[in-house]
């Protein structure tokens, strides 16, 4: 922002105002009345603005990119002096305008630069412009890794000066070829150099895979922390499985008291048939084994899963003659159920359970 030096007139013809705005004059630079002032000019001045005053008039000065712009003047009459700082604010006041580095008073309050988002400073507080560019400078031509500090940038790339480079280099390397003889996690060689080299000579792009080789006692050891892994995942999952348990004890205590079905369908969708319909009790004794005709012929799909054809189901029971069979076959009060899935499907053959049909007649 430009201001002027002086906003007194300089003839002995009072500043005419070029324009109003808001019901104020406006004067350009350098022709203000005496006793306007902008609020830079107070402060200067050792004058602040009272609570509620109102500028007196505007002044326009000319921008780089804006080409003008207005700012407020205030009367001298209506502010009133500021007070004396004490000796503890002057020197608060003269510290943050101190550069710690060169000890330069700056005409206005340093910013505080810290080594986090500055870290080429090589202390933490209130900087002055020249002193962090000469730090970045001096930064920017330091070697990281040895601290030489160089003449020019050029000799320093990604903070690090050439002899550094080649030596890094030079160690990643040999890392490298002693990482391939040793194993990965107990460090035992297992491995020799003229293996690895004969192995990197046939191959098409000269580094030969499986290497670094794992000895055989860290293979049990892996082996046996992914037993253990395998286990401790079984143990976070039996709680979830334990309504699962029980349920299969009780089939397993008295298996007569259950039925198995079993059946195979047309596909897998809201409208497939039974073609074949298969009911066992929990000992494996067979109460029902037919085909059923679909009432439509049956996709290749299918065919090609469980093998049954439309010549086979020609002559077979519809699913409503089916059903009556299986009731007749299971035990007395048994409860029939009926799936469009492969999935054999348990249920009790008690007389109190319910009766389920899923499948189209």
């Amino acid at each position: 922002m430009t201001t002027t030096t002086s906003t007194r007139a300089t003839g002995k013809v009072p500043a005419q105002p070029i324009e109003t705005y808001d019901g104020l004059p406006v004067y350009t630079s350098g022709e203000t009345p005496e006793g306007l002032m902008t609020v830079r000019q107070l402060e200067d001045a050792s004058r602040r603005r009272t609570p509620g005053q109102k500028p007196r008039a505007y002044l326009r000065y000319r921008t780089r990119y804006r080409g003008s712009d207005m700012i407020e003047l205030y009367h001298v009459d209506d502010t009133r002096a500021v007070q004396p700082l004490s000796p503890r604010q002057e020197a608060q006041k003269l510290a943050r305008r101190t550069c710690i580095l060169c000890q330069t008073v700056a005409d206005r309050p340093l910013s505080a630069r810290g080594r986090r988002h500055f870290p080429w400073l090589p202390v933490s507080g209130r900087i002055c412009t020249p002193c962090e560019n000469a730090a970045a400078d001096r930064w920017q031509r330091t070697c990281l890794r040895c601290g030489t500090e160089f003449l020019h940038n050029d000799s320093v790339c990604y903070r690090e000066c050439i002899a550094c480079e080649e030596a890094r280099k030079r160690g990643e390397e040999v890392a490298r070829r002693l990482a391939r003889r040793h194993c990965p996690d107990c460090t035992i060689q297992t491995a020799t150099r003229e293996e690895i080299e004969a192995a990197d000579a046939a191959d098409d792009f000269r580094h030969a895979f499986g290497f670094p080789r794992t000895c055989e006692a860290c293979k049990v050891e892996r082996k046996g922390r992914a037993e253990e892994a395998r286990r401790a995942g079984e143990r976070k999952r039996w709680d979830e499985l334990s309504p699962v348990r029980q349920w299969a004890r009780r089939v397993m205590a008295a298996p007569h008291e259950y039925a198995i079905l079993d059946t195979e369908t047309t596909g897998l969708e809201w409208d497939a048939k039974i073609v074949e319909i298969s009911v066992t009790d929990g000992a494996g004794s067979v109460l029902l084994d037919t085909l059923v005709h679909p009432g439509g012929p049956i996709p290749e799909e299918a065919t090609a899963i469980h093998g049954i054809t439309d010549v086979e189901v020609k002559n077979a029971d519809r699913f409503g003659r089916s059903c009556p069979g299986s009731r007749e076959r299971s035990k007395a009060g048994a409860s029939s159920s009926t799936t469009s899935s492969t999935t054999p499907e348990f249920w009790p053959t008690s007389s109190a359970a319910t009766t389920r049909s899923t499948a189209p007649s």
